[in-house]
């Protein structure tokens, strides 16, 4: 198996060794893949705890939501002036329009700082879904764990 990649008929040659460690890249990603199921359905498989377990575990999710939410407006801001900054740097070598190219990568710098905070808000969608069975309404304060 080979082949090039590159529109242009140059750049990156896939053949040989190149093709092993790309094959041994992909099996490796694939592994990590079936090992991360099992430990998910593991963990989904596990019992709740007791009710003041579960109590404490709101609370530490409400205390990691808040933190996060305040890191996430702090870095908004550097966000801002990034997808600022990289519309006003110039762009060199192309044959399309510049605006073009700067609005592009403005918008995709925007998409992967999206992306990135994703595991933890959905989708840059703010607040997190709440969680089932909370005892008290979202925002109503600090949680209070009671002693069994």
């Amino acid at each position: 198996m080979s082949g090039t990649l590159a529109a242009d008929g140059g750049g990156l040659s896939l053949t040989g060794a190149n093709v092993t460690y790309v094959v041994i890249a992909a099996v490796i990603a694939l592994v990590a893949l079936v090992f991360a199921a099992a430990l998910t359905k593991a963990v989904l498989a596990a019992g709740k705890g007791t009710t003041n377990m579960q109590e404490i575990s709101e609370a530490v999710q409400e205390g990691a939501s808040a933190y996060l939410l305040r890191q996430f407006r702090t870095l908004a801001v550097f966000v801002v002036v990034a997808v600022v900054l990289l519309f006003l740097l110039p762009v060199h070598h192309t044959d399309g329009s510049e605006i073009a190219v700067k609005i592009g990568r403005s918008a995709f710098f925007v998409v992967g700082a999206c992306s990135a905070r994703s595991s933890a808000a959905p989708a840059c969608g703010w607040p997190p879904a709440p969680t089932s069975g909370s005892p008290r309404p979202p925002g109503s304060g600090r949680a209070v764990v009671r002693p069994p």
